[in-house]
């Protein structure tokens, strides 16, 4: 989901895992074709974090905030 908050854009994003999310430090290998969005979303973002899901669903919810400039 994408949506605008004030002067922030804000994404989240489902994952099915049940797992804590969290980013691959520099020591990983930066050719491989996986594992590297977190880090990514750390070097772009301004800030993001995570909860996990409640009731039926499963899993746990990143959210990624942006600063936007001013709507014209």
């Amino acid at each position: 989901h994408l949506m605008r908050w004030a002067s922030r854009l804000v994404c989240a994003v489902r994952d099915p895992s049940r797992e804590s999310p969290g980013a691959r430090g520099g020591e990983e290998d930066f050719s491989a074709e996986s594992g590297r969005g977190l880090f990514l979303v750390e070097s772009f973002s301004d800030s993001w974090g995570w909860h996990p899901l409640a009731g039926r669903l499963q899993g746990t919810v990143v959210w990624v905030l942006f600063r936007v400039g001013p709507e014209e």
